[in-house]
């Protein structure tokens, strides 16, 4: 199930993270929680919650202290929209931000769809699907070409299994 909690001030929201590099105060939210489809994704009686905002890529900040701030904006937010105290609820929770994001997968300044994509030249910025230098090694995801997001990424994959395919024609 996912759900969108938008920005008040979406246009401004995105100019903080591209221009200031900055948390929004109000972040559109993305909520998913795949247990209202599939209830073995949690335990009985339990739903489990990806939460995620919009983040701008690390730049050497304080991010312990952002994401302390960042929570209790998401928290009240939450809250308030839907007439909850979503705190109370919370038995377990994990916390990734650009830090751990390029810690964990090597992306560089932990921007988990790779290079923006907010200008005319992105597409033709993306990494290829595959290497010049080394020979049948291919790329897929969200930070190569063709973009970020589900569709895009699934498409990525496709390419790569088309092109070892026919390489082995």
């Amino acid at each position: 199930m996912h759900n969108i909690l938008f920005s008040a001030d979406y246009k401004r929201e995105f100019e903080g993270i591209f221009d200031t590099h900055k948390l929004y105060t109000d972040p559109t939210i993305y909520i998913n929680i795949t247990s209202k489809m599939h209830a073995a994704d949690a335990p009985e009686g339990m739903e489990n919650w990806f939460v995620m905002i919009n983040v701008p890529h690390n730049n050497g900040e304080d991010w312990e202290a952002l994401r302390n701030k960042a929570r209790k904006s998401i928290v009240s937010k939450i809250n308030r929209l839907m007439k909850t105290n979503i705190e109370e609820s919370i038995i377990a929770e994990e916390t990734w931000t650009p830090v751990g994001i390029e810690s964990m997968t090597s992306s560089f300044k932990g921007a988990l769809y790779g290079n923006a994509s907010n200008n005319k030249m992105a597409a033709f910025l993306r990494h290829a699907n595959f290497s010049s230098e080394i020979e049948q090694l291919y790329f897929c995801g969200g930070s190569v070409h063709p973009g970020g997001g589900i569709p895009l990424a699934l498409l990525s994959g496709k390419i790569v299994a088309d092109l070892i395919l026919n390489e082995n024609r």
